[in-house]
């Protein structure tokens, strides 16, 4: 599996992390492509999981709110969670949710869809601590 970095930014134009890609020690390259450089608990980049799994699911699902159409893409180790154990509230606030799943939220405008941040960088998941 190739870290394609080029491929990612198709739908992040963020000029940051254009930057933060080009440098193989950014936490962004980190968080995607190496978890050797990550620091704390429970933190697996993007790219192991998509490696390591025996079975990588797909979830993909869509809303309309307000006349935007949004989107959501769950990646998940199949051999570990279940497709009703993915949504059950609480959930990914589980150890085994944050090491063995990821998710990347989309939004359509003028017909192209593109996202404020790749597989949810540096966005918090709701889990009361």
């Amino acid at each position: 599996m190739a870290r394609d970095t080029h491929a990612l930014l198709q739908f992040d134009s963020n000029p940051e992390d254009q930057l933060s890609l080009s440098d193989n020690k950014s936490e962004l390259y980190c968080y995607l492509f190496d978890s050797a450089c990550i620091s704390g608990e429970n933190k697996r980049a993007i790219y192991d999981l998509f490696a390591t799994v025996p079975k990588l699911g797909i979830d993909a699902s869509s809303t309309t709110l307000q006349g935007k159409n949004y989107g959501l893409l769950m990646f998940y180790d199949k051999s570990q969670i279940s497709d009703t154990e993915l949504y059950t509230p609480g959930f990914l606030c589980t150890e085994k949710g944050m090491k063995n799943t990821a998710s990347w939220r989309f939004v359509e405008a003028d017909g192209k869809w593109s996202t404020s941040t790749l597989f949810e960088y540096k966005t918090e998941r709701p889990c009361k601590k």
